[in-house]
């Protein structure tokens, strides 16, 4: 998943050539073109996927739910602000790189939940057959 996110990234910034912004304050120089922020994009995935596998993992567990999504929603925005701060992108990359890769986020896990509740319905024996499992 991560690895068509960086192709997204990539395609979007070769279409765009946005620089970067040139501050006197920067205290980074990166190279290449800045709209839309690749940290951005990947942490938002990165950070997304984790939460929504772990928010799976931890249904006993409601509040530590609340407190994973907490936690992943403050390392993305931190990522994002540090991304302006040293001034390696205008705020409107990092804005973009979050929608960009919301969309695909909210895409990938659409299709995983598809598949998932599809797989379910299709191994599902028929109502009335007792199914023995091995080793159960």
């Amino acid at each position: 998943m991560r690895s068509q996110a960086v192709v997204l990234n990539q395609v979007a910034k070769l279409v765009f050539h946005r620089p970067r912004p040139t501050v006197a304050w920067a205290l980074v120089q990166e190279d290449g073109y800045s709209f839309p922020s690749g940290h951005a994009m990947m942490s938002l995935v990165f950070y997304g996927m984790m939460a929504y596998f772990l928010f799976h993992l931890l249904r006993r567990f409601p509040w530590l739910r609340i407190i994973v999504v907490v936690v992943m929603l403050l390392l993305v925005g931190g990522i994002g602000l540090s991304r302006i701060y040293l001034g390696a992108h205008y705020p409107s990359d990092i804005v973009a790189g979050f929608l960009a890769s919301g969309i695909w986020l909210v895409t990938v896990i659409g299709v995983t939940e598809i598949a998932r509740r599809l797989s379910r319905f299709i191994q599902a024996p028929p109502r009335g057959l007792k199914v023995r499992m091995p080793f159960s």
